[in-house]
């Protein structure tokens, strides 16, 4: 091969990855509009469900999620849009009507909960963090939702613990709080220092009953788990 014909294969060859990568790219931004679409479709259904379902019903006034539905959030992919959905209603006029509709239906949420209990990291972990964007108006309703995710906390996956903890944070009950850092700690499951500290600082309860419950059973945890707790203390 003299270096004419090496000039044009490198050429050709180049301009063959170019082609490649540019193709790439369109089909790349393609799926992703497709995606999108998607995402938003399935959002504008349930959206259509809370408006003719809760909002405007034909027979009376209803709180009630239909047991069609709950059976429907089996499926991750349909629990992905769903709180979408129902917070699009929460951040709007109608919020007061859909704290309700969560308190009426929040029993069944739990049996939803106890279904991904036996699922995969991925899953539990996503379930917990709509756990966490839930309107709490009583912190005493979410006992038993707080007992459901502490189930969760041997989870190995980080994000599925870490997701536990913001919603325990957000319920705003001290007790869950305090016997799922004991439960880490006793097991010797690492947690990043700076993240329990910061995030129980998000929590919505009483912090001072927060702090007396954990400033009493202090010398009980670990190293790590002590420093993040007298971090959490002088902030």
């Amino acid at each position: 091969m003299n270096y004419f014909s090496l000039i044009y294969f490198l050429l050709i060859l180049y301009t063959l990855i170019s082609l490649g990568l540019i193709s790439f790219v369109i089909i790349y931004q393609v799926y992703l509009k497709h995606q999108n679409n998607n995402q938003q479709a399935n959002k504008i259904k349930w959206m259509l469900y809370f408006q003719n379902s809760i909002l405007h019903p034909k027979e009376g006034h209803s709180l009630k999620i239909e047991a069609r539905v709950w059976r429907k959030l089996r499926n991750i992919k349909t629990l992905i849009h769903f709180p979408d959905a129902f917070a699009a209603y929460l951040n709007g006029s109608h919020r007061d009507k859909f704290i309700q509709v969560v308190e009426f239906n929040l029993h069944e949420w739990i049996k939803l909960g106890a279904y991904y209990s036996r699922k995969p990291s991925l899953e539990k972990a996503y379930y917990a963090s709509v756990c966490n964007r839930m309107p709490v108006s009583k912190h005493e309703n979410y006992h038993v939702l707080a007992d459901l995710l502490l189930t969760y906390i041997d989870d190995p996956s980080i994000y599925c613990k870490e997701n536990v903890l913001k919603a325990l944070y957000h319920f705003g009950l001290a007790k869950p709080i305090v016997s799922a850092l004991h439960h880490l700690s006793g097991t010797r499951q690492l947690h990043d220092p700076k993240l329990i500290s910061d995030g129980l600082l998000t929590y919505s309860g009483d912090k001072t009953e927060l702090i007396e419950q954990l400033y009493d059973e202090l010398p009980y945890f670990q190293t790590d788990y002590q420093i993040a707790l007298i971090n959490f203390f002088r902030l």
